[in-house]
Formats: C-alpha cells, sequence, structure tokens
C-alpha cells in the first residue's frame, strides 16, 4: 500500500511515495519512501526510510524502527535479515520481559520456522545499549532492571526467538542493575569485555568479564546514615544468578583484584562474594586495612552485615596507636601493635580481637607469646593461654643510664599458662604454674599478680605477689639464693 505506486518492470522494483505499508502475515512495516526490489515475481528486498515495523506472535512481539530500514526476503517471502541505519530501536516484548535495544545500526538475523520466521540473533553497534526491564507477573518477585552499553552488542535468541540465549560486547562496556524493590542494592559493572548467559523467562544465568571495575550501593534506607559503596577491580569476574529471582547469588573475581568499602580496602589474588551469607572470601596474598590498621594472611574472610573479620595461615596484622588516655606496656596507647598467629578473628567492628595458633603480639620491644590471645580493646582487656610467655622492656629510655648501657637492654620475662590482664589497674594475673624473671631474680608460684606503671616508666614493673608454692631465687656471680613461701610479694622499687 502506497499514497502513490511506480512499478519498474524492466529494474523488477516498485517505488512506494510519499508513505508506504507493506503487510505479510505477522509483520507489518510502515514508512515514508519505500523501494521494493522483486527476483521472479517474488520481494526479495525492501528499503524503507523513516520506517517502523512489527512482528506479531502468540506471547511474544518484536518492533523495530529506523532511519534507514532494509529488509531481506527468502525465495518463500520469509523475513531473512533485517539492517536499521540510523537511530535504529529494537523492542522484544514477552510475558516476562521488554527488552529494547538502541544504536547507530542493528542488525537482525531471522531463522525460518514452520510458515514463518523468528528472530535469531541481533548486532547493534555505534552507541548501542540494550535494556531489559521485568514485567509484573502474579507469584513471581520482580527481577533487576539491566542497562547494558557498549559500542558492540550481540545478542543471540533461543530456539523459537522468545528469549534470549546469551550478549556479549564487542568492545569496552557497563552493565547496570536498577533496583525494583526498595530491598536491593543497585549495581555497576565496567569492562573490557562481557558475556552473558541467560535461562528460562529472560533471566541471567551467567555473567562474565574481563578487565572489570564494580560499583555497588547498598539500598537506600528511610533513616539513617547510608552506608558507603563497595567498589572493586579485578582482571577476571564470574557471576552466577539465582534462576527464580535473576538477583546474583556468587561473584568471584580473580587475578589483581581490588575492594574499597568506605576506609576500608583490601586486595587479593582471588575473591568470592556470598550474596546471601553477605560474605566476602579472599585468598592467595590477601589483605585488608583502613585507618587504624592492617591484616595480611593467605585467606580473609569479611562479614559485610556484621563487619567481622577472619585470617587465616600466616596471618600478620597492625593496628595504629590510639593515643587515647593511660596505658601501660602491655597495651600502650602510644606504639603501634603488631601480631602473628595461624588464625586472627575479629568481632564487634574491630572492638574485639583474637589470635589463634602460635600467637605472638608485640609493642616495640615488649612481646607476648601464647596459643590464644585476645584483646578487648572497648574494655582494655587482654586474655592469653596456652604456653603464655610476656616480655617488657626494662631499662631507661633516655637520659644518662640509657647512654652508658652496653649490650641488649635488660627485660622483664613472665611465663604462664593463662594470663589475664586488665588496664583498668594495670593488673597481669599469671596463673596455672607461673615464672616471673628480672635481672637477677627469678620467681616462681602457682599464680602471680604483677602491677604495671604506667607507660613510659623505666620499668614496667611496680610490684608482684606470688602465691602457691611460691619460690624466689637470686642470683649473684657464683651465689645463689633460695627462699620458699605460700605468699611474697616483690616490689621493684
Amino acid at each position: 500500500e502506497a499514497g502513490e505506486l511506480i512499478y519498474k518492470e524492466r529494474d523488477a522494483l516498485v517505488m512506494l511515495m510519499p508513505w508506504s505499508r507493506l503487510t505479510r502475515e505477522n509483520t507489518v512495516l510502515e514508512a515514508a519512501d519505500a523501494v521494493v526490489f522483486l527476483e521472479n515475481g517474488s520481494i526479495r528486498r525492501a528499503e524503507a526510510k523513516r520506517a517502523r515495523g512489527t512482528d506479531q506472535y502468540p506471547g511474544r512481539r518484536l518492533e523495530y524502527s529506523a532511519e534507514q530500514l532494509e529488509m531481506k526476503f527468502s525465495a518463500e517471502g520469509e523475513v531473512e535479515q533485517i539492517v536499521a541505519e540510523g537511530q535504529a530501536r529494537l523492542v522484544g516484548i514477552s510475558e516476562m520481559a521488554r527488552t529494547t535495544v538502541r544504536a547507530g545500526r542493528v542488525d537482525l538475523g531471522f531463522d525460518l520456522e514452520g510458515t514463518g520466521s523468528v528472530l535469531k540473533s541481533a548486532l547493534a553497534w555505534g552507541g548501542a545499549s540494550m535494556e531489559s526491564a521485568p514485567l509484573a507477573r502474579a507469584g513471581k518477585p520482580p527481577a533487576e532492571t539491566r542497562l547494558l552499553r557498549s559500542e558492540v552488542i550481540q545478542l543471540a535468541m533461543r530456539p523459537g526467538g522468545k528469549e534470549m540465549e546469551k550478549a556479549e560486547t564487542g568492545a569496552p562496556g557497563e552493565i547496570e542493575f536498577v533496583p525494583s524493590r526498595a530491598d536491593q542494592r543497585r549495581r555497576w559493572v565496567s569492562a573490557e569485555r562481557m558475556w552473558i548467559t541467560y535461562g528460562e523467562e529472560n533471566r541471567i544465568q551467567s555473567f562474565r568479564a574481563v578487565n572489570v571495575q564494580t560499583r555497588t550501593e547498598a539500598p537506600s534506607m528511610a533513616a539513617g546514615k547510608p552506608a558507603p559503596p563497595v567498589v572493586t577491580a579485578s582482571r577476571d569476574m564470574l557471576a552466577e544468578f539465582d534462576a527464580q529471582t535473576g538477583e546474583v547469588t556468587r561473584l568471584e573475581q580473580w587475578n589483581e583484584f581490588h575492594y574499597r568499602e568506605g576506609e576500608r580496602q583490601a586486595q587479593a589474588g582471588r575473591a568470592v562474594l556470598e550474596e546471601a551469607r553477605r560474605r566476602i572470601l579472599l585468598e592467595e596474598g590477601a589483605r585488608v586495612w583502613d585507618a587504624s590498621g592492617s591484616t595480611s594472611a593467605y585467606r580473609i574472610v569479611l562479614d559485610q552485615r556484621s563487619g567481622d573479620m577472619t585470617a587465616e595461615a600466616d596471618v600478620a596484622a597492625s593496628r595504629l596507636p590510639e593515643r587515647k588516655g593511660r596505658s601501660s606496656a602491655f597495651l600502650s596507647s602510644e606504639e603501634t601493635l603488631e601480631a602473628r598467629a595461624a588464625r586472627m578473628s575479629t568481632t564487634e567492628r574491630n572492638q574485639r580481637v583474637r589470635y589463634q595458633g602460635r600467637a605472638v603480639v608485640w609493642q616495640g620491644a615488649n612481646r607476648i607469646q601464647a596459643e590464644q590471645i585476645e584483646i578487648d580493646r572497648k574494655g582494655r582487656r587482654l586474655v592469653a593461654t596456652g604456653a603464655v610467655r610476656t616480655q617488657f622492656l626494662d631499662a631507661p629510655k633516655e637520659g644518662p643510664r640509657a647512654a652508658k648501657r652496653r649490650g641488649p637492654p635488660p627485660v622483664v620475662v613472665a611465663e604462664a599458662a593463662e594470663l589475664v590482664y586488665t588496664e583498668q589497674d594495670r593488673l597481669a594475673q599469671y596463673s596455672g604454674g607461673a615464672r616471673l624473671v628480672r635481672l637477677a631474680l627469678e620467681v616462681k608460684a602457682q599464680e602471680i599478680r604483677a602491677h604495671l606503671k604506667e607507660d613510659g616508666s623505666d620499668s614496667p614493673l611496680e610490684r608482684a605477689y606470688a602465691d602457691g608454692q611460691a619460690e624466689i631465687l637470686e642470683r649473684e656471680g657464683d651465689r645463689l639464693r633460695r627462699g620458699t613461701a605460700e605468699h611474697a610479694e616483690y616490689y621493684a622499687a
């Protein structure tokens, strides 16, 4: 149909103007000027300006439009290919979703199926974008709307043309996951290349990307300060999605992984996000740090809900001084605290820290060793168990005595099965068979309570009480003095 029609028999073409309409079974094409090319009496090609077309089938609808549209037909008159140029637009509507593709040019490929043709593939380039918006369905939670942008986007359809099978970018691109519910997070992923595999109902099944960066924002809350966004980067990434909801269930990134969430940052050779548990696993040279310190280990697990952290295998931790109030040599507020252990865990927003497995904690020359060391930073309390050994510097830090001293500085050493230290009264309680050594003096007992001086004093020890089979040994050259009692007291001054 047209306002005016010119048929050129020798050239085997039909010219339609100033408007045109081509109708064949389920396909309707409307345009301004159009040219139809014939071959052996059949339409083989059509070119149209300012065109828009519709393919209507049971359960699906395909719409396309462009400034210039070219359609190629089979010998039987079925659509084989459509090339749309200039503000090209493709819309696929099914029972599950509405997918819109825009680009400078879009090439559509069709497969012959039964008595008609169905969409097989789409290639969009030149500022291409694809928006896939889920349609409301009873009993089904709405999935996120997905916005894919790249210079080149290639799509492949499942047999039947109703659903997508996969999508990939042929150039750097970005995909945005826009929440459709208040409890969903907003995500952005940009990468050099992306590959998306779809399951049933156009829901994403898996997502792979290279040279990738991601950004995730927490759901908007009615009250309270919003959580800082999570930003990551890596060379490779693979995401898996829930088949029912279409939401991320597992996200793996590897090769030079980096992470940032507010002040907290991390890096590792490999990272896995378990969405249901809101847990991040870091492996292969993992390291986590913020303004207060850092932790490195082979494996680190971060709990995004609570902020708790667990580190395993060759753990090394460092925490900067807090410089708040008075302290002692045990928990100095003026020196960096260093630690080594087989395992480390933090709870209560890093206020409670536990080191396990041949643990060592030190500040300067002062050191604590045990099978397990637990520090309550808020309560200013330390508990160590299993082969406990403490060592504290016992010498002036400056002045004439410090200048005249030769050799290694003297130390106060204490050993026990268990140690409990409270900063409030600067009391260290050694139990389970204790031993204390200072200079030539050695004290043994079932329990030793050591009262420490304020940090910065020449000697960390002020006085000590020994109870239960107390024994005191003092050596001066070849001379040994020995005393025993049930209770003994020692005053360092």
